[in-house]
């Protein structure tokens, strides 16, 4: 490959037409590339010109150029990476994100530029596994800080081409069953860059970086908690429709936009007797720092298997007393409780800690317990024995959404 230098600076060139070369050859010097060159002087128009102006004038030599071993690309770091999955079209993925990407010219290298755009195509692997996906981001405006050299780059819904559905899956499980993940990088990048001359197209920028993120660690430590219980009708005599309420807290930049249905075994977490399922529909996640709101539905069964945990479980809860649960990706019937097929290796494996607050506040069943007024007869007689029964005033607020009737009370 040959190239003309045509200037006495690299950034300065004759003719705005010159741009495009000159990037291809600043592009094949940065990474590394040997080049053919040819330096020249003009043809001298001096009068009287001196011997040495002679002896210049029209000289041309042909020379090799080494390029430079460097990375420009210092460092990556993600800082939203929201993921959604086509609930309509089987195996497509969706990111939406922002990343922070340290961007610095070698030092030998003297020129003011700003990043104005950049494309990226790049993959993704997990611990040395095969591929996950590849991603194409094309001419995306970033913004560009020239005094801390950090590029910001914002996309919204682009498509992570599945390459391997397994690595995928397990990258799911990774993420939702462990604290810590590392996902590797690699590809090349193009960047669009203003210097005082016009703006310079910088080509086959490798990008290569491991990054480690946080994973949901099964929404255990508190992350996922039931706020609330609603009991709104009863399917039969054994088995109860529930409204259930719940908050999650996102501890990773990775978030889910659209996951699909999600189904949860709700299990006693002592003897793991299952007491129905609960059902989120469409699961999602907000980004790190937010709180998720979860509103579900589920059904409460009372079986032969559980009639003695179920009934305790509801005694508790109308008398205030907190369940310890466990949910369940994998249901009853052996089913996993996802809609969306890549993510059915993480709901298998996910085993939810957390509990069911007892009724209180305005919840509470009984509000007040008021005692006939007593004779002093009455009172003397209770430490003795003689008074066998005591006539009360019980008022009570039916804390669910459906009607409740009350047989018999034990005070």
């Amino acid at each position: 490959m040959s190239r003309t230098r045509r200037s006495n600076r690299l950034d300065q060139s004759y003719h705005q037409t010159d741009l495009p070369i000159f990037g291809k050859f600043f592009s094949a010097y940065l990474n590394g590339q040997t080049q053919s060159i040819k330096l020249f002087h003009n043809r001298s128009m001096i009068q009287n010109a001196s011997a040495m102006d002679l002896t210049i004038s029209s000289l041309s030599i042909k020379a090799t150029l080494d390029g430079i071993t460097t990375k420009l690309i210092r460092q990556v770091n993600v800082l939203n990476f929201g993921i959604e999955f086509d609930s309509n079209a089987l195996n497509y993925v969706y990111i939406t994100g922002q990343l922070s990407v340290l961007f610095e010219l070698p030092s030998n290298i003297r020129m003011g530029f700003k990043i104005l755009t950049t494309s990226v195509n790049f993959t993704m692997r997990s611990n040395d596994k095969p591929i996950i996906g590849r991603m194409i981001l094309n001419d995306l405006p970033v913004e560009h800080n020239p005094i801390t050299n950090e590029v910001l780059m914002t996309f919204d819904k682009q498509e992570l081409m599945i390459q391997n559905k397994k690595s995928f899956k397990e990258f799911a499980a990774d993420l939702l069953l462990t604290t810590n993940i590392s996902v590797t990088i690699d590809g090349l990048t193009a960047a669009l860059a203003e210097i005082r001359i016009g703006n310079l197209t910088l080509f086959n920028i490798p990008i290569d970086d491991t990054l480690h993120l946080i994973g949901y660690d099964q929404f255990d430590n508190g992350l996922l908690r039931i706020d609330n219980i609603d009991i709104i009708k009863a399917i039969s005599s054994q088995a109860l429709s529930l409204h259930v309420t719940t908050h999650i807290n996102n501890p990773s930049v990775v978030n889910i936009i659209n996951g699909g249905r999600l189904s949860l075994e709700l299990c006693d977490i002592t003897n793991g007797k299952s007491f129905g399922v609960v059902n989120i529909d469409p699961f999602y996640l907000l980004p790190y720092g937010n709180v998720t709101v979860l509103e579900a539905e589920g059904v409460f069964n009372i079986t032969e298997e559980n009639t003695i945990q179920a009934r305790e479980f509801i005694s508790k809860m109308i008398s205030g007393i907190d369940n310890k649960v466990e949910l369940r990706g994998i249901l009853a019937d052996n089913s996993t409780g996802t809609s969306i097929e890549l993510l059915s290796l993480a709901v298998a494996g996910l085993r939810v800690h957390t509990q069911v607050p007892g009724l209180s506040g305005e919840k509470t069943l009984v509000r007040e317990i008021i005692v006939k007024k007593l004779t002093a007869s009455e009172i003397i007689g209770i430490p003795l024995g003689l008074v066998k029964s005591l006539l009360i005033r019980i008022r009570t607020v039916n804390p669910f959404n459906t009607s409740l009737v009350i047989l018999n009370m034990h005070i």
